[in-house]
This record gives C-alpha cells, sequence and structure tokens, in this order.
C-alpha cells in the first residue's frame, strides 16, 4: 500500500517538472477572459506561449487551452496600466 502512494508520488513530482521544463518565455499582450460559463473543449492544444504560432498565445477556453490571438489593452493614463 504505501509502495503504491509512493509511485504516486514520484509520478505526479516527474510531470511537474516536465511541465516546469516546457514553460518558455511569455509573449507580450493578454488572453482574452473566458465568459462565465462558458467552457470550451477539454484538450490541451498547446503547453505555453512558445508551442503557438508566431504572435499567438496559448490560452484557456474555459476547460482545455488552445493558440489564441492576444489582445493588448489600452491605457488612458500609464499610472492605471497593468503590465
Amino acid at each position: 500500500m504505501k509502495t503504491d502512494a509512493v509511485y504516486v508520488l514520484v509520478a505526479f513530482v516527474a510531470v511537474g517538472m516536465e511541465m516546469a521544463c516546457v514553460r518558455g518565455e511569455e509573449r507580450p499582450g493578454m488572453c482574452p477572459k473566458v465568459p462565465q460559463g462558458v467552457f470550451g473543449s477539454c484538450v490541451e492544444m498547446c503547453s505555453g506561449d512558445e508551442s503557438c504560432p508566431q504572435r499567438m498565445k496559448c490560452c484557456s477556453n474555459g476547460c482545455g487551452h488552445i493558440s489564441g490571438t492576444p489582445i493588448y489593452p489600452t491605457c488612458v493614463r500609464q499610472a492605471l496600466c497593468w503590465s
């Protein structure tokens, strides 16, 4: 029983380390907000911005992730902008 728990724990650590290595540099822009109650397909079509075509970002669709066109918020005053 304890051996099974150790194997499961090792599997989670291995997957977490793999996902940490996959994360690359984030591209500029923001992903569009997913409207509340909207769920896309639960498929992981990307694993980070670098896995998407040029100028696209890896964005949540409410369940999975897809490559999408980023949005660039406009600011009236720089003090009100966020990065």
